[in-house]
């Protein structure tokens, strides 16, 4: 099997920062690998953030490279992790030595995962959703994600999308004097888009008390949930805010793998699932039927990330929520395969995860 392992550098339409501990400038970096055998590619990814997830692009990229000469001797049609017994859930041996190969950097068991997974539903001429037990070609309507900048750009933006079914706001507002916005913006943007399902992801900025008061004026203003309202260091606080807290709150960078869904139950009401953060779809998997055991509500997300991450996203299914804007945000997505237009997001029917690079695509 030939490996190929690059960084590819994502941009953002404008500037991304996810709030006000951890901001971004508009490149975001992908580690994108290629698996080759019999004529077929199978395509994976990764585009973690260091802040959040303690693995950076380049720590993927160096596990993947490190674990080259392992990959490249797998025997595709004896060692495909998911599909051996035609059980997506199974664990076989090969997934942990594949993961002991790259050192349990979960970027590069993501990338891995995805490109397997996309190589092996190619080799069948079957679309991945078929293999992962869903019977539908994937769509779902998606959030639309407003970043955290001024009141007046994040107001402004809303604007331009306010037909939108699903906004999710960015909050953790403060100006230069100190002064808190976010209300103000909720509240602005609830008049832009009277009709719109509103969502608020806080990004661990805010603090108990905060919590508390905040959420029972968003709910008058019909927000849906709260996502990640205090660091995760502080998950020890996160009971009292679960019995009351006037919405639900959805854990994120509390919530990396699947070890992490029993622990906070009955401390968050739902979990948000990335492939990145979590280690691509097997995980993913786990972690979903963690959740529904403990009761917890599933929201699938993303990074700022191509087409590859979020298809994938897409053929996994199984959530109540979907976030998946993340290549609709960029100016240079390589891949092709999903569209996403007024917060309707598609997969196509092709084998595989159904993407194709932009390059072989228009012939470039």
């Amino acid at each position: 099997m030939d490996v190929s392992v690059n960084v590819f550098e994502l941009e953002t339409r404008d500037p991304f920062a996810l709030g006000t501990r951890i901001s971004q400038p508009k490149v975001w970096p992908s580690v994108q690998l290629q698996l080759s055998e019999a004529g077929i590619v199978g395509y994976g990814e990764a585009a973690p953030i260091a802040e959040v997830m303690s693995f950076s692009p380049n720590d993927v990229y160096a596990a993947l490279c490190a674990a080259r000469a392992f990959i490249a001797n797998l025997n595709p049609e004896r060692d495909h992790p998911l599909l051996l017994s035609g059980d997506p859930y199974a664990q076989s041996d090969l997934l942990a030595r594949m993961f002991a190969a790259v050192d349990y950097n979960r970027g590069a068991m993501c990338a891995l995962d995805l490109a397997l997974l996309d190589w092996f539903a190619k080799s069948q001429e079957l679309p991945a959703y078929r293999l992962l037990g869903q019977v539908e070609r994937p769509r779902c309507v998606s959030a639309f994600t407003i970043a955290i900048e001024s009141a007046d750009r994040m107001i402004e933006k809303a604007a331009a999308v306010s037909c939108f079914p699903i906004l999710k706001v960015k909050l953790g507002t403060e100006t230069e004097l100190g002064r808190d916005e976010d209300l103000v913006i909720m509240r602005e943007i609830r008049t832009l888009a009277p009709t719109a399902r509103l969502i608020v992801d806080a990004n661990c900025a805010w603090e108990p008390d905060e919590t508390i008061q905040k959420a029972k004026q968003l709910r008058d203003l019909g927000v849906e949930f709260i996502e990640q309202p205090l660091r995760p260091d502080q998950d020890d606080k996160m009971a009292s805010l679960y019995t009351d807290s006037a919405l639900p709150l959805v854990a994120d960078e509390s919530v990396q793998t699947p070890n992490d869904v029993f622990r906070l139950r009955s401390r968050f009401h739902g979990i948000n699932v990335k492939l990145v953060k979590c280690g691509g779809v097997t995980p993913a998997l786990r972690m979903i039927e963690s959740a529904r055991a403990c009761g917890m509500s599933v929201q699938t997300g993303c990074m700022i990330e191509s087409s590859v991450c979020i298809a994938a996203a897409l053929h996994l299914g199984r959530a109540d929520y979907y976030d998946l804007d993340g290549a609709a945000l960029t100016s240079n997505d390589p891949f092709e395969g999903v569209t996403f237009k007024n917060g309707l997001i598609e997969a196509s029917d092709f084998p595989g995860l159904g993407v194709r690079p932009v390059s072989e695509v228009r012939g470039i």
